[in-house]
């Protein structure tokens, strides 16, 4: 995973869902993610940081959903359109 400039964070995201974060929980989510053999979690961190607020048991949940939804090529999906991600949020 590549260093994600904290800079564009900080543009993209209010203060209060950044200080919300929980780097555990994220730390989590992310082993969680790199179980699934998902290469691309920078750009999910950058584009999609406050799903990661969610707490990491209801994101496996979730992300699950998406898997029963979309399949198990759920990652390669997600890696042609990270618009899938957004059904996250509705669930």
């Amino acid at each position: 995973m590549k260093k994600i400039p904290i800079d564009e964070l900080y543009d993209k995201y209010e203060p209060s869902v950044l200080q919300k974060l929980n780097f555990e929980n994220i730390n989590q989510i992310i082993d969680f993610l790199n179980n699934e053999k998902m290469s691309y979690i920078d750009e999910v961190l950058t584009d999609y940081l406050d799903l990661f607020l969610f707490p990491c048991e209801e994101f496996i949940q979730k992300f699950n959903k998406l898997k029963q939804k979309y399949g198990d090529d759920l990652v390669e999906k997600i890696s042609e359109n990270m618009n899938i991600l957004e059904e996250m949020y509705y669930q």
